[in-house]
């Protein structure tokens, strides 16, 4: 079930990447060869960026997302001290991963209102991707930490 989840987020982030690059070498194409930029393709471009960044960050955060440098020096010192750490980590990241989830959230709701120029579609549209993303986080983060307590509690057993 976890890896098909991440099987589809991974998918999402790819094609979220195709569109980006697609949009980028038709301005590219239409604003050299043509003569006649379009404007639609940056705004696409600039969506399916973010997309890209928060889905992919999602995608990668189980595996690799990780402060690694300190972490492995306390690992090979004490079992128990690392597993604090991480999890003190976590709540940290549990913070900041709050205040993106909700100002993301308000930022949909207030861009609802708003049209992009170009396009005219709603500026909610740009921070889905973010909302979303910062979501899956969340919830990543959240598996970890109860793992992480999870362990600390049960290690004698």
């Amino acid at each position: 079930m976890k890896r098909r989840l991440g099987d589809i987020i991974e998918t999402l982030a790819l094609l979220c990447f195709i569109g980006f690059f697609v949009c980028v070498i038709i301005q590219i194409f239409c604003r050299y060869v043509m003569q006649f930029p379009l404007q639609w393709t940056e705004e696409m471009a600039r969506f399916l960026y973010i997309a890209v960044v928060f889905i992919a960050a999602a995608a990668v955060a189980d595996e690799h997302l990780r402060f690694s440098s300190g972490l492995n020096f306390v690992e090979k010192r004490s079992l128990i001290s690392y597993k604090i750490l991480t999890l003190f980590i976590n709540l940290g990241s549990l913070v900041v991963l709050y205040y993106l989830v909700t100002g993301s959230f308000n930022r949909v709701v207030f861009g609802w209102d708003m049209d992009m120029p170009a396009s005219g579609l709603k500026q909610g549209y740009f921070y889905i991707p973010l909302f979303l993303g910062s979501a899956i986080l969340t919830l990543y983060t959240l598996v970890s930490i109860w793992l992480g307590i999870n362990g600390l509690i049960n290690r004698g057993k």
